[in-house]
């Protein structure tokens, strides 16, 4: 017989079953166990259940309880099609199948539940996180704090409630004159007026602490024309100003026509010694002084380390060298030398120089690129702290022999004119304990770093900077396109923005329009800008 899909002549009818929703949670405590149960309608209604578990047990059995209860209940109520939610994942996989129960302690818990499940038409178990099953996680916690010995049930009333009237409702009910009043005092929130009140009205504040304070310092203030003055020290009547009073004064005092850009104590002074006060008068005036631009510009160079000292490694004579030019000199030498190109070893500290005409005292000031050969002949022959030997011994392993050796000779030249083939032989075992000699001399530069690191890092002070900081630089007279305008000139520039950082305190800076002002700028030569 064949049937066909298509009924044209027959009216399908289908049911739809409602399907109700159960959340639980238990909460196992020291006090008590509780459950917590919602019932969700398919309406959206809510109808919460909360029981206290009179045995104390473990936080899996009280799962157990509560999702039996909530079962039980739901059969009484009729329900044929549920959803069930719960917050411990250990339960819904056991009563899905997926885990074994391997507790004995929870076996009759789980056939009970199935029992309890086999005579719904439909139900679903589903794990939820805490988060979102809030109200039996709360109705669980609460029945195992609040329930009190000898009380079989606790009836907890939860509503909204409002202390006050809305302030539309309370403008309707005063009368004109009391409104205007109420946001005359709301709008003005000066610090003068509970002292002003107590003085003139002997109204007390509100609030219990702000009343003892006011009382306390009332005895400072007198109420004069209507002004507040408050005794100083001295005797004086400073008069008390308001926040917007005090701004325009500082601005007066500190940054105007008769401003001097005084910093933050002797400012403080100075507005006493005018006849002003209010009670943040020295901390709003450190701040304002601080954010003055003007003040920042022309401020002194920071020369508190803001980064450990990092010494150099060193590993061997030779490997690594510093250069710089010194100069210019004026007048120049004889030979129009205006500069030295200085060169040093940092292992053994051996040094060279050369004198330059281009961007390169003595009997005559023009003829001091001369003594250049005996500088360097006193460099080499004294010795370094760092190392504790002369650069020459590092470099040819023994010690270099002055022309006063040769007119008076020492026992040294003595013996070596003695016997002249021992001398050969001694020069080679010399040659021979170089490296020897060249690596006491490592130990002892690793020694003295570590010394000169030790009391410059109790002096850090350790601050850095984020992308997108606002910061000063200081000027730099290096760079050729800038005239120093002499003492008058600001010592700092900008403000420039990170764009960014790199390890050990080196930053890249650009303008507002994005151009980059230095290759990279340390941290000690930028600071702070403050707005």
């Amino acid at each position: 017989m064949e049937l066909y899909e298509d009924l044209p002549y027959e009216e399908v009818f289908t049911i739809e079953i409602s399907s109700w929703q159960h959340y639980f949670d238990g909460a196992a405590k020291k006090c008590g166990v509780g459950a917590g149960i919602v019932f969700v309608t398919p309406s959206g209604g809510l109808i919460p259940y909360s029981f206290h578990i009179v045995a104390i047990c473990t936080n899996n059995v009280a799962e157990y309880e509560v999702l039996i209860t909530g079962l039980e209940i739901a059969l009484e109520m009729q329900i044929q099609s549920l959803e069930v939610y719960g917050s411990s994942l250990l339960i819904i996989k056991q009563i899905n199948g997926e885990f074994a129960v391997k507790h004995k302690a929870l076996i009759p818990y789980h056939e009970k539940a199935n029992y309890f499940i086999a005579q719904y038409q439909t139900i679903t178990l589903n794990h939820v996180a805490r988060s979102k099953n809030g109200k039996a996680n709360a109705l669980a916690k609460l029945a195992a704090s609040l329930t009190l010995h000898g009380e079989r049930d606790i009836q907890i009333t939860i509503g909204e409630c409002h202390l006050l009237p809305q302030i539309i409702e309370r403008a309707e009910e005063i009368s004109i004159t009391n409104l205007v009043t109420f946001l005359e005092n709301t709008k003005d929130n000066d610090w003068r007026q509970p002292i002003i009140n107590y003085i003139q009205k002997g109204v007390w504040p509100e609030d219990l602490k702000i009343r003892v304070e006011v009382k306390r310092r009332s005895l400072q203030f007198v109420f004069l024309n209507d002004t507040l003055y408050k005794h100083s020290f001295d005797g004086m009547l400073l008069r008390c100003l308001s926040k917007e009073e005090a701004s325009h004064v500082l601005q007066e005092t500190h940054a105007s026509i008769c401003g001097a850009h005084q910093a933050g104590p002797k400012l403080s002074a100075q507005l006493k010694r005018l006849g002003y006060y209010w009670p943040t008068m020295l901390q709003d005036v450190i701040n304002f002084t601080k954010c003055c631009k003007l003040c920042q510009l022309h401020g002194d160079f920071i020369h508190q380390p803001h980064q450990p000292l990092h010494p150099s490694i060193l590993s061997w004579p030779f490997e690594t060298w510093g250069m710089d030019v010194i100069g210019p000199f004026t007048p120049p030498s004889s030979k129009i030398h205006k500069y030295i190109l200085a060169v040093t070893d940092y292992f053994s500290k051996w040094a060279e120089v050369v004198p330059l005409k281009e961007k390169t005292t003595i009997k005559n000031k023009r003829d001091w690129h001369e003594t250049l050969p005996e500088a360097l002949w006193a460099y080499r022959t004294i010795v370094r702290t760092a190392t504790g030997c002369t650069p020459y011994s590092l470099v040819f392993g023994s010690e270099v022999v002055l022309p006063l050796e040769v007119q008076i000779p020492s026992l040294r030249i003595n013996t070596q004119l003695m016997t002249p083939n021992d001398n050969v032989q001694v020069r080679l075992a010399e040659l021979e304990a170089l490296d020897e000699k060249q690596l006491v001399g490592q130990q002892k530069l690793e020694i003295y770093q570590a010394q000169v690191a030790e009391p410059f890092n109790k002096k850090v002070k350790f601050i850095c900077f984020s992308v997108g900081d606002l910061v000063l630089a200081v000027k730099r007279s290096v760079v050729i396109t800038r005239r120093m305008k002499g003492k008058f000139e600001a010592k700092w520039e900008g403000p420039y923005v990170v764009t960014k950082v790199f390890l050990r305190g080196a930053y890249v800076l650009s303008d507002s329009e994005g151009r980059r002002i230095y290759p990279c700028a340390n941290r000690k030569f930028i600071k702070k800008f403050y707005t």
